[in-house]
């Protein structure tokens, strides 16, 4: 759903939350700004409520295995 809207490589992951047990954290690679990005993903209305990301981080270049696939930890 956010591919059309985010040009840089992404993807999604969780972290742990005291209250609700987990929250969706919206993971880019590159520099930017995460309350632009969120403005952005809320302007849209391409996710429901429960699918926004609660955090949103930049990651210089994400980590890679041989064939080219993000690591995700």
């Amino acid at each position: 759903k956010l591919k059309p809207i985010i040009t840089k490589r992404f993807y999604i992951s969780s972290y742990k939350d005291a209250y609700l047990g987990e929250k969706i954290v919206l993971i880019i690679e590159g520099k930017g700004n995460a309350q632009s990005v969120m403005k952005i993903i809320k302007k849209s209305e391409l996710l429901e409520k429960y699918e926004l990301p609660k955090k949103v981080l930049f990651v210089g270049k994400f980590k890679e295995t041989p064939t080219g696939k993000i690591i995700r930890k």
